[in-house]
């Protein structure tokens, strides 16, 4: 598909851009003309506008905008670059800034965000079976990269695995390639800032997410990405960390992520941006009470990108998950921490009742057993409904992996209260029929690890003592901690 939209400087002739999200121009502060072209009037303009603001937010709106015009009129939107000592009458108006508003805002809501798929950049998915895996293909992208490489997760250690990477991040900034990393503050807490000193040293950009502060501790960025070069990408819930960097059987902890190439890259590059710029987390006060655009879903051809985090409205992945809960014959799950919010847990048991074979893979040896603790809390009931419950032996269960009839999810988000209303996390919705083969065989890989909860067993073995633990560590993590976490977003800011 070609482009629609035509960026054409004033001193210049007008230059096709079609990948152009995939590529980071300067942060300077950029002024655009943008004109409508009748189709009746070629060499005139319908109507146009001027704004002024920097690059990275315009690189998607003006974007957006030429896909939606394209959609209701038939005909592209053209762009046209004004440089900054240009003396148009138009430019700098308070009208001018109104009519951009109205005009996206209506773009906005009439018509739905679905990009169009570059014909050079053909979509394909590659699960990533284990942390050994990920990896050596992190790696192998970054020592390929040529222009960009962006790279955010929770957790990153100063040893192991974690030294591979930033020699390989150094690297390919010796090389030119722009660099930048985001890691939490919280998750990644024990690693010294001289750790990035050679990596600052190359010209790379190195961020703390959230930095420590009380009133703000409870919100983190829990997501795990890798973009290089705004074409390729890895997603998934490994850490970079050595107790990541194994088979997840014989060594390291099982997890699981995809290598995906095609148009969702050039949004996990937007929203990579997006939170490098909310790196510091100033929130304003009462933050709870608005809504944001944190939350959000795009689509796409072979499925959804969900992006969920802290504030007011509908978590767009636990939607989704309803929705295929709601009609799935088969449902697997994989995840590390299991506390769902009592809907989800009424979708399963409704599935299970009407015949449908649900599954639940969890933890059986955690790198949190207060949580392992609270999750068994609800095994009972599940049981009796005909859930089948199992639990991974070999070694830490950290994969995020759910399988039904029509979708795979993939990402960083598990089924508990911080993931599904607090983390800013991030999830795949995969429909193409082989990827949901391949991880539902993924699936069945994993299982053969496992130990079945029988519920008889499970009911004679629990005492009055191990009931209360129970109950009480289900309190704590299910209950308190979202509440105080609540409570200072609406109350601080975050």
């Amino acid at each position: 598909m070609k482009c629609n939209t035509t960026f054409k400087s004033v001193n210049s002739s007008p230059t096709p851009q079609c990948s152009w999200l995939a590529k980071t121009p300067p942060l300077e502060q950029r002024k655009f003309m943008i004109c409508t072209r009748d189709r009746k009037n070629e060499g005139g303009a319908a109507f146009c506008f001027c704004l002024t603001a920097p690059s990275r937010v315009l690189r998607l709106t003006l974007d957006r905008l030429s896909d939606d015009w394209q959609a209701r009129y038939g005909h592209p939107v053209l762009v046209v670059e004004i440089i900054p000592n240009s003396k148009h009458p138009f430019m700098n108006t308070r009208w001018s800034r109104k009519w951009w508003l109205v005009l996206w805002l209506q773009s906005w809501r009439r018509i739905p965000y679905h990009r169009p798929m570059p014909a050079d950049c053909q979509a394909k998915y590659e699960w990533l079976r284990s942390g050994r895996d990920a990896f050596a293909a992190m790696l192998a992208d970054i020592a390929a990269a040529r222009d960009t490489v962006l790279l955010e997760t929770y957790i990153y250690a100063d040893q192991g695995v974690g030294v591979r990477v930033r020699d390989a991040l150094v690297a390919a900034r010796q090389r030119g390639v722009r660099v930048r990393v985001l890691v939490d503050a919280w998750g990644s807490s024990e690693l010294k800032d001289e750790f990035w000193t050679p990596l600052r040293t190359a010209g790379a950009e190195v961020r703390y997410f959230n930095p420590l502060k009380l009133a703000r501790l409870g919100f983190r960025d829990h997501r795990k990405v890798l973009v290089c070069d705004g074409r390729v990408g890895c997603v998934g819930g490994f850490n970079v960390a050595p107790e990541y960097d194994g088979d997840g059987v014989q060594q390291g902890w099982c997890d699981h992520g995809l290598r995906l190439t095609g148009p969702l890259v050039a949004e996990l590059v937007s929203e990579f941006d997006a939170m490098f710029a909310r790196a510091e987390m100033r929130h304003p006060l009462f933050a709870r009470l608005r809504k944001t655009g944190v939350r959000k879903r795009v689509q796409y051809p072979d499925g959804q990108l969900l992006l969920s985090g802290p504030g007011r409205g509908r978590n767009p992945f636990v939607a989704a998950l309803h929705a295929d809960l709601r009609q799935a014959e088969e449902i697997r799950i994989v995840t590390a921490y299991f506390l769902p919010s009592w809907r989800v847990r009424h979708s399963l048991t409704r599935a299970a009742h009407r015949g449908a074979k649900v599954q639940l893979l969890l933890a059986g040896i955690s790198d949190v057993p207060i949580v392992q603790l609270a999750a068994r809390s609800l095994y009972h009931r599940l049981l009796r409904a005909g859930v089948e419950i199992y639990e991974y032996q070999p070694q830490v269960l950290h994969a995020k992996l759910l399988v039904c009839n029509q979708a795979a999810y993939v990402g960083s988000a598990n089924l508990d209260p911080r993931s599904l209303h607090i983390n800013y996390e991030l999830m795949l919705r995969l429909t193409v029929p082989s990827a949901i083969a391949d991880a539902r065989q993924m699936f069945l890989d994993d299982l053969q690890h496992a130990k079945p909860v029988i519920l008889d067993e499970f009911r004679h073995t629990r005492t009055l003592w191990t009931k209360l633990r129970e109950r009480w560590a289900y309190f704590l993590v299910a209950r308190l901690d979202p509440f105080i976490t609540r409570r200072l977003l609406s109350t601080f800011g975050a």
